[in-house]
């Protein structure tokens, strides 16, 4: 857990050296470093879903988790949580409230697609499997009759096989990207296009392409992608002084300024008022 919680330690570091790229606050301050960790910009979020959305993100949730684990794994895990409560009930019970607080946590967050923030208790889930199984074996291992203990151990087995080998077939397609290069073209254009010491305004899955092509690849380092959320600002201080970009025009940009499509992104021109 704590190597986990170690990737921290890196956003004071970024911060020393500008922080730009990362947000419209340093995170070499302990204000900027506690906000970021929290999300406390997205905590406004939190609980406006309303009951009816509340239900609905945690029976999307509990059927997502028996499609992406099969009705087996959902078995077992039942099994196992019976079995720690029984014989290990403190982290059985420390397990479950983990559970139970992720699933509150990504239920009470309105959003289109839940399921990304239901991998913390999937984990969870194989945890509890991984007892359930240990426990069935055990009880096949004190049963009296060789051939039946024997015939429950097969079983077992085959279900420790038979069921990662049909997880991978059953998924393998839908999450296979290995010949998907949208993001690489993307960022390939934008690139090729861009003036000398342009600013780009990007946000959410813009700007990952980008960062990757400047930061491990090592292409375009005169280019300023920013993710911040203050646009308006940003375009402001460097309007007239270096060439600014947007990638799309959902921050309204153009009520405000003269945009012009400039391949498959934006040039701000000028202001359209003063």
């Amino acid at each position: 857990m704590m190597l986990g919680f170690s990737v921290y330690l890196l956003l004071p570091l970024q911060g020393f050296e500008g922080n730009l790229a990362n947000s419209n606050y340093r995170l070499d301050n302990w204000y900027g470093f506690w906000r970021h960790i929290t999300g406390e910009d997205f905590q406004g979020l939190m609980f406006q879903g309303g009951i009816i959305k509340i239900f609905e993100n945690v029976l999307a949730a509990l059927l997502k988790q028996i499609d992406q684990t099969t009705i087996i794994t959902t078995i077992l895990s039942i099994v196992g949580l019976i079995w720690g409560l029984r014989n290990r009930p403190t982290p059985a019970l420390a397990l479950a409230g983990i559970f139970v607080l992720d699933l509150v946590f990504a239920a009470n967050y309105p959003t289109s697609d839940p399921s990304r923030y239901f991998a913390n208790f999937y984990c969870i889930v194989a945890i509890f499997a991984g007892l359930g199984f240990f426990s069935l074996w055990q009880i096949a291992g004190k049963l009296k009759f060789f051939y039946f203990n024997f015939l429950i151990q097969i079983i077992l087995f085959f279900i420790v096989i038979f069921v990662p080998i049909f997880l991978i077939f059953k998924n393998y397609s839908a999450v296979d990207k290995s010949s998907d290069n949208r993001a690489a073209k993307f960022a390939d254009e934008v690139f090729a296009q861009l003036p000398q010491n342009s600013i780009i305004l990007s946000w959410w899955n813009y700007y990952t392409p980008l960062w990757y092509q400047q930061e491990v690849l090592h292409k375009r380092s005169d280019v300023l992608v920013l993710n911040n959320s203050d646009w308006d600002g940003t375009i402001k201080k460097y309007l007239g002084e270096q060439p600014i970009f947007v990638v799309d025009l959902s921050q309204e940009i153009d009520k405000k300024y003269k945009i012009e499509k400039f391949g498959n992104i934006f040039i701000v021109k000028n202001r359209l008022y003063e």
